[in-house]
């Protein structure tokens, strides 16, 4: 009989100057009312995507893609 085995290993990065280990990606959405303007947005929804990471004092944070670099 085999056995099946799932890893999810941890990246190393750097967030924003800081070593940092990512969990895993997060999708946050919010929905938005129309603009009363004419021509203004017509309403919707707004979605990021966030990286889920772990500082090397164990404190977690959402980060903005935008702010980490892979480095492995």
């Amino acid at each position: 009989m085999s056995e099946i085995k799932i890893s999810y290993d941890m990246r190393p990065c750097i967030v924003s100057g800081k070593k940092a280990l990512f969990h895993r990606w997060v999708e946050e959405a919010y929905p938005i009312e129309a603009s009363v303007r004419l021509g203004g947005c017509p309403g919707g929804q707004i979605r990021n995507t966030f990286g889920l990471v772990e500082f090397e004092d164990g404190s977690l944070d959402l980060t903005s893609v935008r702010d980490m670099r892979f480095i492995k």
